[in-house]
């Protein structure tokens, strides 16, 4: 009977069969682990586009924000000038005032500012006497409006006596800002807490336009919020509108955003807190992308800026994690090709491990040349600098002899021509002559500060305990006669221990010191701090004065 069972494959055939499976599976790992690597790199690649931009947008969102604050701390300034006149004069007149708000130059230096003005702090029964006042005063037609009782327990109201320009602001001139409940809260505020405080976002009593403004009232020493300052000044305050504020902020930077400003509080003509809006050209005729807000502390308010950049202003993530994947993918479908070959792939990865061998070794060679011009560089530019100071050294030291030759016969030339000449040496032949000493002089005194800097240059620095109380009484002896040329007070607090370079120490204190002497105000008695402290590991050395200071512009230099 014939057999009808097919035939068994045989133990021997188990062998062909794995192999010819792993063959086959060899190239779909290979295939599948080449694209998730690829799209995972490519979304990495993104990812870090991505936050690269988030970071440089981030760094612009935060110069907007400092630039908001700068502007009002200028603002700031502004209103401490005008408090100051009003401290140091008392009454004021009309054409007094206005000549000081001229001198400002607010057009120039502060067009943010639109209006500027001195406010009173009186009684109610007393508004007919101020009206005499300032009639008296050169205020023709002043009248204290609205001339309503004020609300039961508060007898005291808050005039406007002066606003300049007059032109645009005539129509606030005696306005009671206390019947404005938004200035009531800032000019209260203002003499409880004795700086300057800004109103939430309102509509002008001199606005024409639909938008928000802004006044800040700085007041002046010694008002207090509910007590009479009889005629004399007891604030000075700004006006600001929203629109022209933010334009005069970003009139410089023009960074290629939206910039909206809010008080966090809310209010304004939008009631949604909206103080100014601005938008750059690019942002008007462009797609807006990123967007990110600060808050900030201003003048006793919080507000937050908003801001919307112009889309890809700071960078996109581009085209490289879609070249990233695409690459990935074709390298993958080749090396899955090259697995179908295996001699093939072996010769081919033998190949470039020879060359990879040859390209590390050509990199070691090169980083070794590279490290030896390196050194040679930096023994070249050592010779070069401790070449550089020596010459220092020894130019201004050669050139100190000429030029007290020069001031030597410039005094000689002086009294010869008073001998030669019959009336004398006239007074401009001695003040050109004064003018060349003094140009000797200055000379000297740079050539005596470059032996100072290569001096320095040219000695590693010491650290030893330092006497602080010896180094302060030292600067103080040597700076002794200009300090009574100028009259200055001079107070020493603290003098507390510590370890440093003393030469050092002692002659960033003298520059310090003298420059607190020299830049120092007209009518003003000059006032210097020295203060020396230890808090935990940190030595503090801080000298404070009441001079000119430095320009906000310079203060970073």
């Amino acid at each position: 009977m014939a057999d009808a069972m097919a035939p068994r494959a045989s133990a021997t055939d188990w062998p062909g069969a794995m192999g010819r499976l792993r063959g086959a599976a060899v190239p779909a790992v290979v295939l599948v682990l080449g694209l998730v690597f690829s799209l995972s790199a490519a979304a990495a690649i993104g990812g870090a586009n991505s936050r690269a931009v988030d970071a440089r947008f981030a760094v612009a969102v935060d110069d907007m924000a400092s630039r908001v604050e700068q502007e009002v701390e200028r603002a700031v300034d502004v209103l401490r000038a005008g408090t100051g006149l009003v401290e140091v004069e008392g009454d004021v007149t009309r054409e007094e005032f206005a000549s000081f708000v001229t001198s400002l130059d607010l057009e120039t230096r502060f067009p943010a500012i639109a209006g500027y003005a001195a406010l009173a702090q009186v009684r109610a029964e007393d508004a007919p006497a101020l009206e005499i006042r300032m009639a008296e005063l050169g205020v023709s037609g002043y009248l204290v409006v609205p001339d309503t009782e004020p609300p039961p327990g508060r007898d005291v109201i808050r005039p406007i006596l002066f606003n300049e320009p007059l032109v645009a602001n005539a129509a606030a001139i005696g306005f009671d800002v206390r019947t404005n409940p938004v200035a009531d809260e800032a000019t209260t505020r203002a003499a409880r807490e004795g700086r300057a405080i800004l109103t939430a976002p309102t509509t002008l009593v001199q606005e024409t336009a639909e938008q928000a403004g802004l006044v800040m009232y700085a007041p002046v020493d010694g008002t207090r919020p509910e007590s009479a300052n009889g005629l004399t000044p007891a604030f000075v305050s700004a006006v600001f509108r929203g629109d022209d504020f933010l334009a005069s902020v970003f009139a410089d930077s023009m960074p290629p955003a939206v910039v909206r400003v809010r008080d966090v509080q809310g209010g304004g003509p939008s009631g949604d807190g909206t103080i100014g809006t601005w938008s750059s050209p690019r942002a008007e005729s462009g797609e807006l992308g990123r967007t990110d807000e600060r808050r900030i502390e201003v003048a006793g308010r919080e507000w937050v800026v908003d801001v919307a950049a112009v889309a890809g202003a700071y960078g996109t993530t581009g085209a490289g994690p879609l070249l990233v994947a695409l690459f990935g993918v074709l390298a993958t479908l080749g090396l899955t090709s090259l697995v179908h070959s295996q001699r093939g792939r072996e010769r081919r990865a033998a190949e470039l491990a020879d060359r990879l061998t040859v390209d590390l070794r050509d990199n070691e060679r090169r980083l070794a040349v590279a490290n030896v011009q390196l050194a040679e560089s930096n023994t070249q530019l050592r010779q070069s600098n401790e070449e550089l100071s020596r010459f220092a050294y020894v130019a201004s030291h050669d050139l100190q002899e000429p030029l007290r030759m020069v001031t030597s016969f410039l005094g000689l030339l002086e009294r010869h021509l008073d001998e030669q000449l019959e009336d004398g040496l006239d007074d401009d032949g001695r003040q050109y002559l004064g003018f060349a000493v003094d140009g000797a002089g200055r000379m000297s005194q740079l050539i005596q500060d470059l032996l100072v800097l290569s001096r320095v240059e040219r000695r590693a620095p010491r650290v030893v305990d330092l006497d602080t109380t010896v180094l302060v009484r030292r600067v103080l002896r040597t700076l002794s006669p200009r300090i009574d040329e100028v009259g200055a007070d001079v107070e020493v607090r603290r003098t507390e221990a510590w370890q440093g370079d003393p030469t050092a120490i002692e002659q960033l204190l003298q520059n310090l010191v003298g420059n607190a002497l020299k830049f120092v105000r007209e009518d003003v008695v000059p006032t210097v701090v020295v203060d020396a402290w230890v808090d935990g590991d940190t030595w503090h050395l801080t000298v404070t004065d009441n001079g000119i200071g430095i320009d906000p512009q310079y203060r970073d230099q």
